[in-house]
């Protein structure tokens, strides 16, 4: 799966929070990803394009736009209105509503409605166990050592 842009989105990163009602089609990729503060403002219309079923919030994108640090998660409610609109709207045309996150996000944003999460980003998930990999080779290299070389 990728997104708009031809990016990969790993999907052993992501937590579908209704697996029976995920499809993966093939020859196409009917997914809208990292939305803008002027794409939130034009989301009903994008919602509405036949094709498009799911759309995916870059929430650090999404918070530059709206002049805010980027950031996983904002309190501004600029972000939480931008959040609800694009939920409605995702709601009102029958997609589905992803976002980007982590383990600490994740909860709140499946709370929120969000039905494709992401949980840990691939390159968090391979840096950690190239951690643990060389930790258990060479424990004394472990703390100092910034990569996988000695």
């Amino acid at each position: 799966m990728g997104d708009a842009l031809g990016n990969i989105i790993p999907l052993a990163s992501v937590a579908v929070s209704e697996p029976s009602k995920a499809v993966f089609v093939k020859d196409r990729v009917p997914l809208i990803a990292s939305l803008s503060a002027l794409a939130v403002e034009n989301i009903d219309e994008i919602c509405s394009v036949p094709g498009v079923d799911a759309v995916y919030v870059g929430p650090a994108d999404l918070s530059v736009t709206l002049g805010l640090p980027p950031a996983p998660d904002q309190d501004a409610a600029s972000f939480s209105a931008a959040i609800t609109r694009i939920l409605d709207a995702c709601r009102a045309h029958g997609v589905v509503p992803g976002i980007a996150g982590n383990q600490q996000t994740a909860p709140k944003r499946i709370e929120q409605g969000f039905r494709l999460v992401e949980v840990a980003a691939d390159a968090a998930l391979l840096a950690r166990a190239a951690g643990l990999a060389l930790r258990a080779v060479a424990p004394d290299h472990a703390a100092d050592t910034k990569s996988s070389y000695l």
